[in-house]
């Protein structure tokens, strides 16, 4: 009993900051090659499973896609993915659709085929999102783009606190009044570390929101298999002890007292190790804005990758009162910002030793 407890223990001290979660998609591993031989029906097939290497919150995939005719699909929303209690407002669940969309957009170039995409959407409840309609370009096939799309996912760990690649994360989002850059070495990069521990500290001390949290939690293989939440790997365990957490941990692990302090902690090391953080915007917070911005965030999380820059998103301090409100006096941005994203590099001779890579899960 007492070594299950150590277990459970270690184990969530290495437990990181959680909330949008990006992995490359389980699914069909077939070729471009062989999308390229197969026709056209073959391509919309492999673009809808690059597509869901999209980001949401919690991992949720609050989507579902129909096939209306050859080359036009409908989003739809599933309203039993959202999480009621982190996101009562429905910012994070628009937001996680928006990325899926600008995702479908981004394959789709990807084999080259364009996506266009209408919004149907106006108000928050409404379950058909939009429709995307893809057409033959017959334009080149990225296989980069492809290859770090099925491989790549959000590393949740520490980054050096000196960027090394200023130059090119500055080309990246220039001249986008949406995104700000904070430096690390900037006083209200100090108030959003302190700022999202805090929220962090009382989110999970928040029973409601813990227990929605434990929802979005695997405990077996068989939650694994479902393909949505957060395994093990996701949560920054050690692939080694996936196994052990799979026999020994339950929604009570998550409840607990030791739980819930390790992910406090975890978030303070996370906050204090990275060489800045990017703060993205939106114009206000309407259906069709909160789309764009998750959009917007997609894409720039695949261009960061592209280039070696890690991007991951920490917005526990966009949830909680009082530093959501706090955060635009201390920012002195006008515009709602929706995502808070810890900005970095890893790897090398000086990469951190707890380097621990996120197991991808999702629908099919």
């Amino acid at each position: 009993m007492f070594k299950d407890f150590v277990f459970v223990a270690v184990s969530l001290m290495i437990t990181g900051l959680v909330i949008f979660s990006s992995c490359a998609s389980g699914g069909d591993r077939e070729t471009e090659n062989s999308f390229l031989e197969d026709g056209k029906y073959a391509g919309e097939e492999q673009i809808l499973i690059l597509a869901q290497s999209a980001a949401s919150s919690h991992n949720s995939q609050p989507w579902s896609i129909q096939k209306e005719e050859e080359g036009v699909y409908l989003v739809n929303a599933v309203p039993e993915r959202w999480l009621r209690q982190v996101d009562p407002d429905k910012r994070e669940f628009l937001l996680s659709l928006g990325a899926y969309l600008e995702n479908l957009k981004i394959a789709a170039e990807s084999f080259g085929f364009q996506g266009d995409v209408e919004i149907m959407a106006d108000d928050a409840d409404d379950e058909n999102i939009a429709r995307i309609r893809f057409y033959d370009e017959s334009g080149t096939v990225d296989r980069k783009r492809i290859t770090l799309m099925r491989s790549a996912s959000m590393v949740k760990m520490k980054y050096r606190k000196s960027m090394g690649k200023t130059e090119i994360l500055t080309e990246l989002l220039e001249g986008d009044e949406n995104v700000i850059l904070v430096d690390r070495n900037e006083p209200v990069f100090d108030y959003i570390r302190e700022g999202t521990v805090k929220a962090n500290r009382q989110q999970v001390w928040n029973d409601k929101k813990q227990s929605e949290l434990a929802d979005y939690i695997c405990f077996s293989q068989a939650d694994e298999d479902q393909g949505v939440g957060m395994t093990p790997q996701m949560l920054n365990l050690p692939w080694f002890m996936s196994g052990r957490w799979y026999r020994k941990a339950d929604r009570d692990s998550v409840m607990s007292k030791i739980f819930r302090n390790g992910t406090v902690m975890k978030a303070a090391t996370l906050m204090k190790n990275c060489a800045g953080l990017i703060l993205i915007t939106s114009q206000d917070s309407s259906v069709h804005s909160l789309l764009e911005c998750g959009g917007q965030f997609q894409r720039l999380y695949w261009d960061c990758k592209e280039a070696g820059i890690e991007l991951h998103t920490v917005s526990q301090i966009l949830e909680e009162s009082p530093w959501k409100e706090r955060l635009v006096i201390e920012t002195g941005v006008e515009k709602p910002v929706q995502f808070v994203l810890r900005v970095g590099t890893v790897g090398g001779a000086t990469a951190p030793v707890d380097a621990v890579g996120s197991a991808s899960i999702r629908m099919p």
